[in-house]
């Protein structure tokens, strides 16, 4: 089990009553943003939702949790299973000393509020994850929703990223379409495969679509184990592939004409993925900048 998880875990038991779900969201959030947690420790990212800062890892992880028969709850709230007390703090006992400390210290400074005292304080204290809200009336007026890009030629890679620090780059930098040049949009790592990316792109408001001629085929990156055939393949997409595409390349250059729209594949560096080529020629072609978020 992760750390992250037993956190959540600790959390909930520790607070020793049933745990409405928007509240265990805020003490997650304010234990990576209130500077309770170690530097390298590795928790969850968090976006503006509709009741500010979420997480849809730390959703899918307590789903797990329940799965597991660690946790049950209803609609709103949530609480550890009573025939699993005994294991839940055995699980609790092997996270790291300075993390069982964070929990204690977050749920004294919040615990004892009720939930509106608790969105209310987080919502004064971090605005920017505010503007999305469904509660209008604890929005403060400092919340303001990012500006639209300008039109541009934009890419991100998720290599390295959750896909709640993804989406976060991508509401903050004023992305309002997404265009993933994957050929075979498949990942392990959550969030990332199709069908979960372009659902969360949905519920965030942010348009997503599949360009799959644009990306490069798995069987072509067969066998690539040095700098040199990995160059060799990019060069080829560049000199021979893209020019054949011509309707693929328009769909993409017509959503970057339209909107601010970032091309999305999984490595961090630009210049080591095919993205990085395509961005340049359609650069050449619409005449829009390219940024590399």
């Amino acid at each position: 089990m992760l750390n992250r998880q037993r956190i959540i875990l600790s959390l909930i038991q520790n607070a020793g009553r049933v745990v409405e779900r928007i509240s265990l969201v805020k003490y997650a959030f304010l234990m990576a943003n209130g500077g309770y947690l170690p530097e390298y420790f590795p928790f969850y990212d968090f976006l503006p939702y509709n009741y500010g800062a979420f997480s849809f890892t730390l959703a899918r992880e307590l789903q797990i949790l329940e799965n597991y028969g660690y946790i049950t709850g209803d609609e709103k709230s949530v609480w550890i299973r009573p025939d699993m007390l005994g294991e839940v703090r055995k699980i609790i006992g092997r996270a790291p000393t300075e993390l069982c400390a964070a929990v204690v210290k977050v749920l004294s400074a919040y615990g004892a509020m009720t939930q509106q005292m608790l969105l209310k304080t987080v919502y004064v204290a971090h605005p920017s994850f505010t503007y999305r809200s469904k509660l209008k009336d604890l929005i403060p007026p400092s919340a303001k929703e990012p500006d639209p890009a300008s039109l541009g030629v934009y890419t991100m890679g998720y290599q390295g990223r959750s896909v709640d620090g993804f989406f976060q780059s991508i509401l903050q930098n004023g992305i309002k379409n997404i265009i993933d040049v994957r050929a075979n949009p498949v990942s392990r790592k959550y969030g990332f495969a199709k069908s979960t990316l372009s659902l969360i792109s949905k519920k965030l408001h942010v348009g997503y679509q599949h360009i799959p001629q644009l990306g490069i085929s798995s069987d072509a990156r067969k066998g690539l184990g040095t700098v040199v055939t990995y160059k060799a393949l990019l060069d080829d997409y560049e000199s021979r592939i893209l020019p054949e595409r011509i309707g693929a390349r328009r769909m993409a250059i017509q959503a970057a004409l339209s909107m601010p729209s970032v091309l999305v594949c999984m490595e961090e560096d630009p210049c080591n993925c095919h993205r990085g080529r395509l961005a340049t020629s359609m650069s050449v072609d619409c005449g829009l900048p390219t940024h590399h978020l």
